[in-house]
């Protein structure tokens, strides 16, 4: 006798789409224990899927517009406009990874700190 998937409360529901959400790199609708709900969590991945797309794609043509801009470049290769950077996006993108290199070296110090005191 096979057994019935459980079916799961809608709060349930809720809290595994808000983990997704925070994470998305797994097909929600396969997760083990919803297999009850999996057209409803499939649908909810593609509209999130299609959500995001849009949004990208919506970034990218403004991205596009700006660089036309600034430029003076007409619409060309799609892919040239969006591989050039104002210099305000290669500051930003400068001023991530300062802070990331900075989270990193400051974990690294934490790290040896507490290893150091375990010594003692």
């Amino acid at each position: 006798m096979t057994e019935q998937p459980k079916v799961r409360t809608p709060e349930e529901i809720e809290a595994l789409k808000k983990e997704w959400l925070a994470n998305p790199i797994w097909d929600i609708e396969d997760i083990e224990g919803f297999e009850a709900h999996y057209e409803e969590l499939k649908a909810y991945h593609d509209q999130v899927r299609a959500e995001r797309n849009e949004k990208h794609r919506q970034s990218e043509q403004m991205r596009i517009e700006k660089i036309m801009l600034a430029t003076g470049m007409g619409y060309g290769d799609r892919e040239t406009l969006l591989s050039l950077r104002t210099f305000a996006e290669i500051e930003d993108q400068v001023s991530v990874q300062d802070r990331y290199i900075g989270n990193v070296s400051n974990q690294h110090e934490i790290i040896h700190l507490e290893l150091m005191q375990a010594q003692v």
